[in-house]
């Protein structure tokens, strides 16, 4: 699946969890998890980050330079232990949550950029940014016509299913 699809299906749950992050956590997990809220939204950024880059690991494979990846993958957890570290004892869960939210973005934006550099391959078109914005609009659009209506898993449903047919 293109780089494209894969962010034209995840970008209406992502602003649904951005909008509403105690109301999606609240109708996925239950009332007990929506002090979780924050740092959801957090990982959720950087797995968005993630997504939007593409699956960069697997192109760099096929050129056949696992050990970039692997490179790549050791930084990635030296970068997690070390953000941990530092943020879990002053900021506590969401310490973790922004460790592991940039851990992530920061593996794929550098396996991103070895890729462009040997091959000037990238997911970036005008056209990705302009589905994304107009993702986003819809996606906001539908939920403040629908959230007066619907309320727990029957809105996030609502807004997500809506903001894939409009688009």
């Amino acid at each position: 699946i293109s780089t494209r699809w894969v962010g034209i299906l995840t970008l209406p749950g992502f602003f649904l969890m951005a909008l509403t992050p105690e109301t999606f956590i609240r109708a996925v997990f239950g009332a007990e998890y929506t002090g979780g809220a924050l740092s959801m939204l957090i990982v959720a950024s950087g797995f968005l980050v993630f997504v939007l880059l593409g699956n960069n690991g697997s192109v760099v494979s096929m050129i056949g330079e696992t050990d970039v990846i692997m490179l790549t993958n050791i930084l990635n957890a030296g970068a997690n232990l070390a953000l941990n570290v530092l943020l879990i004892p002053k900021i506590g869960i969401e310490g973790a949550a922004i460790a592991t939210a940039v851990s992530y973005a920061v593996s794929n934006l550098m396996i991103s950029a070895y890729l462009y550099h040997e091959t000037r391959i990238h997911p970036f078109t005008t056209s990705l940014v302009g589905a994304g914005l107009l993702i986003a609009l819809i996606s906001v659009l539908v939920f403040e016509f629908v959230s007066p209506h619907l309320t727990g898993f029957a809105l996030i449903l609502t807004v997500y299913a809506t903001t894939l047919v409009i688009f």
